[in-house]
C-alpha cells in the first residue's frame, strides 16, 4: 500500500498510502510520486509493516513511525508518530524486518530485539503480551538475519541455525505442526542457513549451498511448489537452481537466481503484483523478465506490489497501484508488467 526506499546518498524516500502518518512526512496526504524524509539523516536500510515503518541510519540508529496501536513503533508509548522518532536510542542495529502489527531487529552485537503486537507469540518471548519497546529475545544466542510476516517471525543464527515462532495454522513456523509457539523453536536442524524471508503466512529461505526452502500458506501458490498444498516442513523449491535472494509478500514471492541474476516470480497474483503481464496466479516460479539483471528484492509482509533493483541502478514496480505506491505519480488500479519509478537510482 505504499513504498520505502534508500538512495546511494543515503536519502530516504517515500510514497503511497499515508492515512496513518506511516509515510513520515508530517502529513496523512498520499503520495503518488516519491517525497524525501528526514532530511537530517542519512539512512542504510528502511522497512515496512502493514501501517508502521522503521528504518537504520547509516550509524545503525533506529527510527519508526507512523500507526502504535500496539506498540509496534517501540517507543514506550501507543501513539502514532507523524515522522521518525529514535527508538531504543542508545543501541546500534544492523538488520530490521517488520510484520504486520510488530517489529523485530537486530544489533550490531548479534543481539535480537522484537517489539509490538504479540497475539500468536510472534515476539517469541514465552507469553502472549504486546511489548511497547523493543525485548530481547532468546538471549545468548547472536543472531544475523530476521524475517517478520502477519503473525510469525523466523531468524538465522550465527551459526547457521533457523529458528521460527509466533502463528502456525498454515505450517509456516515449519515445526511439522500447526500449534502456535512463543519461544524461537529450532527448525530444520540438519541444514545451513543464510537468510530468511516471510510474508503473510508463509516463509522462503535460502541455505549456505544457495537452495530455496519454503513451506507454510500455499493456497495461491505462495510456495512455488506447483500445487496449493500447505506444507508444514522446509521443502525445496525447484531443485538444481541456487538463489541469492528472497522475498515474500502477502501471497506472492519472488527469488534471484544466482550467477544469472534472473528474476522469478510466483503465487498471488490478483493485482499484477508477479509482474508477468496477466492476473492468474501460478505455482511455478515464472521467469519475469530474460533479458535484465537483477540485484535486490524489495517486498512488505503484507504487500501487494512487488519492487525491485536492477544491475542498472534503477529501481522497477509493479502490482497494486491504488494508494500510488507504485510511484509514478497515478493512482492506476496496477501494473502487470514492471514499471520504471523515475528519479530514484540505487
Amino acid at each position: 500500500m505504499r513504498s520505502l526506499f534508500v538512495a546511494t546518498t543515503g536519502k530516504l524516500y517515500c510514497w503511497g498510502k499515508n492515512t496513518e502518518y506511516q509515510l513520515g512526512d508530517m502529513t496523512n496526504y498520499f503520495r503518488t510520486t516519491p517525497i524525501q524524509i528526514d532530511g537530517k539523516n542519512k539512512y542504510s536500510k528502511v522497512k515496512i509493516g502493514y501501517s508502521h515503518s522503521c528504518g537504520l541510519t547509516i550509524s545503525g540508529k533506529l527510527f519508526c513511525w507512523g500507526d502504535n496501536s500496539y506498540g509496534q513503533l517501540g517507543d514506550g508509548t501507543y501513539d502514532n508518530r507523524a515522522s521518525p522518532i529514535a527508538i531504543d536510542s542508545s543501541e546500534s542495529y544492523s538488520m530490521l524486518s517488520l510484520g504486520e502489527y510488530h517489529a523485530c531487529a537486530i544489533t550490531t552485537s548479534g543481539v535480537l530485539k522484537c517489539w509490538g503486537a504479540n497475539w500468536d507469540g510472534e515476539l517469541g518471548d514465552g507469553t502472549g503480551l504486546d511489548s511497547i519497546t523493543p525485548k530481547i529475545i532468546d538471549a545468548g544466542t547472536s543472531y544475523i538475519s530476521v524475517a517478520t510476516a502477519s503473525a510469525h517471525t523466523c531468524g538465522v543464527t550465527s551459526t547457521f541455525a533457523l529458528k521460527c515462532w509466533g502463528y502456525n495454522a498454515h505450517g509456516e513456523i515449519g515445526d511439522n505442526t500447526t500449534f502456535s509457539k512463543n519461544i524461537p523453536q529450532l527448525i530444520d536442524s540438519g541444514t545451513s542457513y543464510l537468510k530468511v524471508a516471510a510474508g503473510g503466512s508463509s516463509t522462503c529461505a535460502i541455505t549456505l549451498a544457495g537452495v530455496l526452502n519454503c513451506w507454510g500458506y500455499n493456497s495461491e501458490g505462495t510456495l512455488g511448489s506447483g500445487n496449493t498444498t500447505d506444507l508444514h516442513v522446509p521443502t525445496a523449491i525447484l531443485g538444481g537452481t541456487t538463489y541469492s535472494d528472497v522475498g515474500l509478500g502477502y501471497t506472492h514471492a519472488c527469488a534471484i537466481e544466482a550467477g544469472t541474476y534472473l528474476l522469478y516470480c510466483w503465487g498471488g497474483n490478483s493485482s499484477g503484483e508477479l509482474g508477468n503481464g496477466s492476473y492468474v496466479n501460478t505455482t511455478n516460479l515464472s521467469l519475469i523478465d530474460p533479458v535484465n539483471k537483477y540485484s535486490k528484492i524489495g517486498l512488505g509482509a503484507h504487500s501487494t506490489q512487488t519492487l525491485v533493483i536492477r544491475d542498472d541502478h534503477k529501481l522497477y514496480g509493479w502490482g497494486e497501484n491504488i494508494y500510488g505506491q507504485l510511484g509514478d505519480g497515478a493512482m492506476i488500479y496496477n501494473f502487470i508488467k514492471p514499471s520504471y519509478v523515475p528519479f530514484l537510482r540505487y
